[in-house]
């Protein structure tokens, strides 16, 4: 819109601005000699003489000079007492002017269109107190809960900066890209903050590193190490029974499934080679689970054999006859057909044929076996660890020893008369990768409810649609009552569903127009994004976004452990590991 403005206009724009700023200028010296003379009167023992305010004080001392104005009041202590009030005005204004610019260069910051801390007052302490002790019979008969005991403290407000709580029925999923702090600020305060049993998940050390030496402290229980790929260099301390939770039909379909997560194709035909390799997997798993003696060792030897009458015979005498029957019909089909379903299967069991892993879970009579019934009713920890080394990996072990712990929750839950106390915290990082749980999103819907807090974390939506499917996403971000967007999110429709759900914000136009004559003034109101794509996909490292159900989205500080209250325990605890690992990592095997 075009500005026509005369001399004469300006002229007056200047005056309009002169007034009040020279008005102001006088009501302030008027101030500041005012109290001073009072100050200096009353320093001087001149009491009686302190002036009495007049708005043209400073008018009457320049014309009749101090002393006449003044009278009775000491001239030196006066102009000192004068130049102290006023520089402690003018360092006040100084301080307002930029508080006041900061309050108008904010006013367009997201989160001021976000969530308030008013919004969010059931994530506060107090409020997340009251609901522990409602949620846990454990903490009714305390006067005063613990900070611990409240919810997980994960992030604080934006702005405000006050801690906002995770309460015990809430299931979270987090996007953070590789390297934006998922370990730093989510994973790690997890399992240091969670009172009862902590199940981790990850592909490299730093969790263990981290939090191994303080969980053991703090609980007085035992740490335990899931580490078939030797990540950590330490020697097996336990070995983990996945038969052991296969009582049926359902339980060898279900562990056969972790399997064949990673054996999936989805090229044509695909659907039929893994749906057949999947039977075959779960018949076998069975055969071995109904049979004492039998391990997964077993599992792969027949595997390795597609006419082995083995597996038929003991399903056969275990009263599995349609198992056993399917088993059959597979080997006495088509030579062609039959190899190439126990090929996938083989395929989707690769890791069992490596002795190191498969040590992890067939019986070691020198180890203890892993309970998870009496894991999930203590404060132990156990830390699962895997990644791809030369095409292998132990991630459906991984997947399989998570689901059992989580069956063994639900069941401990349902005994209990519907939740856990303490609750059980599993925080699933780098899910999509080592514990790809196919019923996740399932366990979501109810989880919370029973005292089972889940944390998956994730690098992209795309990542998590790859192993869920897309349904299976959507059922996963739905059914999370705590979503956490971190940086580094450069999906162009991800983040205009997350700028959508964040919504818009009125925005106040003033136009003006003046003239020779004339002056006009118009007022107009838009609505734009509260956060754009562009300024998701932006998000600074240690900023996030939170959605909680029922509540506005939130702008959040994502707080990294070495910014925590026990950051210096977390450091020398995490050097200390780290130093104890590179020892081992380089120790000749069998040099002691």
């Amino acid at each position: 819109m075009s500005t026509v403005t005369s001399r004469s206009a300006a002229g007056s724009e200047w005056g309009w601005f002169l007034l009040p700023a020279a008005a102001s200028i006088v009501l302030l010296a008027d101030g500041a000699l005012w109290v001073g003379g009072w100050l200096a009167a009353h320093l001087g023992g001149h009491g009686g003489s302190a002036p009495l305010w007049s708005w043209l004080l400073v008018v009457d001392v320049i014309r009749r000079g101090p002393v006449a104005a003044l009278p009775g009041v000491p001239l030196v202590l006066l102009w000192v007492c004068v130049a102290v009030i006023a520089i402690l005005m003018i360092v006040a204004l100084a301080l307002l002017a930029v508080a006041g610019w900061a309050l108008l260069k904010g006013s367009g910051a997201p989160e001021r269109a976000m969530a308030s801390r008013k919004d969010l007052q059931e994530m506060s302490a107090k409020e997340a107190g009251k609901k522990a002790r409602a949620l846990r019979p454990s903490l009714r008969s305390n006067e005063a809960v613990a900070a611990q005991d409240c919810g997980l403290r994960l992030f604080r407000h934006m702005p405000g900066g006050q801690w906002l709580h995770m309460s015990w029925e809430d299931v979270l999923v987090a996007f953070m890209a590789p390297r934006s702090g998922k370990s730093t600020a989510l994973a790690i305060p997890a399992i240091l903050e969670a009172p009862g049993a902590v199940i981790a998940t990850a592909n490299k050390s730093d969790l263990v590193l981290a939090t191994r030496e303080l969980r053991q402290r703090d609980t007085g229980c035992s740490v335990g190490l899931f580490d078939p790929m030797g990540i950590m260099h330490e020697p097996q301390a336990i070995w983990f029974d996945l038969l052991a939770g296969v009582r049926g039909v359902a339980g060898a379909n279900a562990l056969a499934e972790h399997f064949m997560q990673t054996a999936r194709d989805d090229s044509k035909g695909g659907d039929f080679w893994s749906s057949a390799a999947h039977d075959l997997l779960a018949s076998l798993i069975l055969a071995a689970a109904c049979t004492p003696g039998r391990t997964l060792h077993d599992v792969y030897t027949w595997l390795t054999n597609t006419v082995n009458p083995e597996p038929v015979e003991l399903l056969r005498a275990a009263g599995h006859f349609p198992v056993a029957g399917s088993v059959a019909g597979r080997q006495g089909g088509a030579p062609e057909t039959r190899d190439g379903i126990y090929e996938t299967a083989r395929t989707a069991a690769a890791c069992l044929q490596d002795a190191s892993i498969m040590a992890w879970v067939t019986p070691q009579p020198d180890l203890a076996v892993f309970d998870p019934t009496c894991f999930v009713l203590s404060a132990q920890t156990i830390y699962l660890l895997s990644k791809d080394a030369d095409g292998i990996s132990a991630a459906p072990l991984v997947a399989a020893v998570t689901d059992q712990v989580l069956q063994a929750a639900t069941a401990q839950a349902e005994r209990n008369g519907g939740r856990l106390d303490p609750p059980l915290v599993a925080v699933l990082d780098e899910a999509a990768n080592i514990c790809r749980i196919q019923r996740l999103p399932q366990l979501y819907s109810f989880a919370g409810s029973q005292g089972i807090q889940l944390m998956t974390i994730l690098q992209s939506w795309a990542q998590g649609e790859a192993v869920w499917g897309e349904k299976g996403m959507e059922a996963l971000w739905g059914a999370s009552t705590v979503k956490v967007i971190g940086s580094g999110i450069q999906d162009d429709k991800f983040a205009g569903r997350l700028s959508r759900l964040i919504g818009q914000r009125d925005v106040v136009q003033h136009s003006y127009s003046s003239g020779n004559r004339s002056r006009s003034t118009s007022t107009s109101t838009r609505k734009e994004d509260i956060m754009p794509v562009s300024q998701i996909s932006a998000l600074p490292k240690w900023q996030g976004l939170l959605l909680v159900t029922g509540r506005p989205v939130a702008m959040v500080a994502m707080v990294p452990w070495f910014r925590r209250p026990r950051a210096d325990e977390i450091a020398a605890a995490q050097d200390a590991a780290l130093h104890a690992l590179t020892e081992r990592a380089n120790t000749p095997v069998g040099v002691s």
